[in-house]
């Protein structure tokens, strides 16, 4: 069987070490396993750099400070542990870069929403990371957003062109992502499905880190997280919590809280500030809220995934 990790966030290194686990588990004789990394080809749009706390505006200098983290990861895992590895780049053609320029000049404030490319509706995919980084609860004002959406757009279609590159050449049964949600995985995991490829999200049991790499879970072709799955299994359902599940709760809260992954906050924390100790241990009740519930939610809609 050949497999495809599409993993451009190296940098994201706790989930990388997941894609890792599971990629160590399939390398046998009868499995053929790529790896599609990024160099600086994502410098535009790469969710790399809004973990890292930069801005949208922020200067290329400093993007391309993530890109030399990112790849010197990248680097490492080639020198120990990957055999067969593309950087998008190697897989997009002259031609590719040039029919993505015109496909950018193509796309506007009155046909977005509907614009596609190979059948994928690129124009709406690349809504889900504008959604997620800006927290937006309407489109009403995207002309303040347009450059960045732009952006994402436009490295989107390079993820799409790679992926379909790679396909005309090489067989491929199964297609293996971090997060097939972001608008550079979605567009590879809607293409996978177009053409007979299995796409499949890949994530760790986040509630016990020290076995986080020993149970992984798979999540087959496109559809929402944790959240709300929980959610629909949970409605009308009430039950009793024990002191010892809530307490655990309120460890696995402070753990995040109190970590430097900027997406678990509305802006980032200052340094030395206890976010989780400062807005929370004043209340005698406390209600919890995931936060990209919401956000998954609108994303669905706006995208028109099928929950599988």
């Amino acid at each position: 069987m050949n497999f495809v990790f599409f993993s451009p966030y190296t940098l994201m290194w706790n989930t990388t070490l997941v894609e890792k686990s599971l990629k160590l588990n399939l390398e046998d004789e009868e499995n053929k396993l790529f790896v599609v990394n990024c160099n600086t080809d994502l410098v535009d749009h790469c969710m790399n750099f809004n973990a890292s706390g930069l801005g949208v505006d922020v200067s290329k200098d400093k993007k391309l400070e993530i890109c030399n983290r990112c790849n010197s990861y990248k680097n490492l895992l080639r020198k120990n542990l990957d055999k067969n590895f593309f950087d998008l780049q190697d897989l997009i053609t002259k031609d590719d870069i040039i029919l993505i320029n015109n496909l950018v000049k193509e796309i506007n404030i009155k046909n977005f929403e509907s614009f596609q490319y190979l059948d994928i509706p690129v124009g709406k995919i690349a809504l889900h990371d504008l959604i997620l980084i800006k927290k937006l609860s309407t489109l009403n004002k995207i002309k303040d957003y347009w450059n960045f959406y732009l952006s994402i757009f436009k490295t989107s279609l390079k993820c799409l062109l790679a992926f379909k590159n790679l396909t005309m050449t090489n067989k491929i049964d199964f297609l293996i992502s971090p997060n097939n949600l972001y608008s550079h995985h979605q567009v590879v995991a809607k293409y996978a499905m177009k053409i007979g490829v299995i796409p499949y999200s890949l994530g760790s049991n986040g509630l016990f880190p020290d076995k986080k790499l020993q149970y992984l879970k798979l999540s087959k072709n496109i559809t929402a997280g944790l959240s709300n799955n929980a959610l629909k299994k949970w409605e009308n359902i009430h039950f009793d919590l024990t002191n010892d599940e809530i307490n655990f709760v309120m460890k696995y809260l402070e753990t995040n809280f109190l970590g430097k992954h900027y997406l678990n906050f509305s802006k980032p924390k200052k340094k030395n500030e206890s976010f989780f100790k400062k807005k929370i241990l004043d209340y005698k009740k406390i209600v919890g809220v995931i936060l990209s519930g919401a956000e998954e939610d609108y994303c669905l809609i706006k995208h028109l995934i099928q929950k599988i």
